[in-house]
């Protein structure tokens, strides 16, 4: 179980746990009420003085759960919930109660609790107890037949009910809980996708271009030839590299050996520069190295396709860039001199997506992260803006 796993069932057991504090304070505040309508009719305020102090301890048990959000000792305050109803029960007319509502308390908080299986044995247990109330009873108004059997069969049939909602909850729950192990097993494989595209696969398209250079140049030019073949070793010692930062950064336990963000910035910047020839400045503030650990993975391939796409595609002789922390949010700027894109002016998310002019890595990885991306483009050149939340 995934750690969000573990908070979603503890939040949804507190929120459980608060609803049955809530009703157990309902059903005993009435039952004081009744207790004292009923007073004269029984001759006795027996059950008002044991209903009034289990309704104090459930105001106290209330406000503890809404304080800590756990409730104390579940399955013994529905013991006692059940021992303190069947006792009110027994001395105000046992098996005709006016009291007899009260009892579906346990059953009901059982099932909310513990699903199924608490309820069939808080259903039991009620059962059980409603027949001993029965049975020992003398006065013959106690026992009235037809009473007791439509009692009965309301115990059974809302102790169905309940069973069957118990179960269709607990599909529910586990088809949410199969639907929401999808869902992220899908999203991590959408974003390997993105990191395997942005880095390994864009440094291995650069290097297959150099090798087919040099393959051409071989025979006419040999000293252009080893230049470029000295190049491509030295991309694919930096793309062993950032293979082996990509897969530590899979394994927690090897984050900590990763390079800051920063270096690992500085050093993307560098072998796109070497790889494709065109100069590249880019300034990153310090700030950047508190950013978390996946947002930072999030920024260098972000960083890393903006220049390659600039570099590779824009003609550019010179890209600027710019990686910082404002507020709580990263702003990435990508700047170059080349030819554009085929729009001209700027154009926010929306507008990009809508015009089917958005670099498609680009925008899936800043819509994921629910960031803003601007592309503002003319003759003169291209300049992409990103932000992203989350830095702080």
């Amino acid at each position: 179980m995934t750690d969000s796993q573990g908070l979603a069932r503890y939040v949804s057991q507190a929120r459980a746990e608060r609803l049955v504090a809530m009703t157990r304070l309902l059903t005993h505040g009435f039952g004081v009420l009744a207790a004292v309508v009923t007073a004269r009719d029984y001759h006795s305020a027996a059950p008002l003085w044991l209903l009034l102090p289990w309704f104090a301890v459930s105001a106290v048990l209330l406000w503890t759960t809404c304080r800590s959000g756990r409730l104390f000792r579940p399955s013994l305050l529905l013991l006692l919930d059940l021992l303190v109803i069947a006792a009110v029960i027994a001395m105000t007319g046992g098996g005709t109660s006016p009291f007899f509502p009260c009892l579906l308390i346990t059953p009901f908080s059982a099932s909310i609790l513990f699903g199924r299986r608490g309820m069939l044995w808080a259903g039991c247990g009620t059962l059980a107890a409603y027949l001993a109330i029965v049975a020992i009873a003398t006065e013959p108004r106690v026992t009235d037949p037809r009473v007791v059997i439509i009692r009965l069969g309301v115990l059974v049939m809302i102790a169905s009910v309940m069973i069957r909602r118990a179960d269709h909850e607990q599909q529910t729950n586990a088809d949410l809980e199969r639907l929401t192990r999808e869902a992220a097993t899908n999203a991590e494989r959408v974003r390997l996708s993105r990191d395997l595209h942005d880095g390994l696969l864009q440094s291995l398209g650069g290097l297959a271009l150099h090798v087919l250079g040099a393959r051409r140049s071989a025979a006419s030019d040999p000293r252009a030839t080893e230049q470029r073949l000295d190049l491509v070793a030295e991309q694919l010692l930096e793309a062993q590299r950032s293979l082996r930062d990509f897969v530590d950064g899979l394994r927690p336990e090897l984050q900590q050996r990763r390079e800051s963000l920063h270096a690992r910035l500085i050093r993307a910047a560098e072998a796109i520069e070497l790889q494709w020839d065109v100069p590249i400045d880019l300034e990153v503030s310090p700030g950047v190295d508190a950013v978390e650990v996946r947002l930072a993975d999030d920024v260098l391939a972000l960083v890393a396709e903006a220049l390659t796409n600039a570099a590779r595609h824009s003609g550019a002789t010179r890209i600027r860039g710019a990686v910082a922390v404002e507020g709580k949010d990263i702003r990435v700027e990508i700047e170059d001199d080349g030819h554009g894109f085929p729009f001209h002016g700027r154009y926010e998310l929306a507008q990009l997506v809508a015009g089917g002019h958005a670099p498609w890595s680009l925008e899936e990885r800043v819509r994921a992260l629910d960031g803003e991306l601007a592309i503002e483009s003319s003759p003169r050149g291209a300049r992409v803006e990103m932000r992203l939340p989350g830095a702080g």
